[in-house]
C-alpha cells in the first residue's frame, strides 16, 4: 500500500513538473505576441510613412510625435498619447 502511494507521489510530482517546464517557455513569447501586435496596428503604413518624412526633414521627435498625436492614432501600446520614446522606437525598429 505505501508503495503504491509513493508512486503516486512521485507521479503527481513528475506531472507538476512538466507543467512548471511549460511555464518557463511561455516566458519568452511576448516579444513574439508584441511584435504581432505591431504588424496588425489599423495605421501602422500611415504612422511610418509619416514619421518617416518628417525625419528625413529634420523635425525633432517630439514634433513628430505632437503630429501623431493630431491625427489622433494610438500608439503601439495603446495608448493615444505619443512620446518622444516612441518614435525613436519606431525609427529603431524599422531604420528609416
Amino acid at each position: 500500500m505505501t508503495q503504491n502511494r509513493k508512486r503516486q507521489r512521485e507521479r503527481e510530482q513528475r506531472r507538476s513538473a512538466e507543467h512548471r517546464a511549460d511555464t518557463d517557455l511561455l516566458t519568452a513569447e511576448p516579444f513574439r505576441i508584441w511584435d504581432t501586435i505591431k504588424q496588425f496596428h489599423p495605421h501602422k503604413k500611415e504612422i511610418l510613412s509619416v514619421v518617416r518624412v518628417l525625419n528625413r526633414l529634420g523635425v525633432k521627435h517630439t514634433m513628430i510625435a505632437a503630429a501623431l498625436d493630431l491625427q489622433g492614432w494610438q500608439s503601439f501600446y495603446g495608448v493615444c498619447e505619443w512620446t518622444d520614446e516612441d518614435v525613436e522606437d519606431i525609427l529603431d525598429g524599422y531604420s528609416a
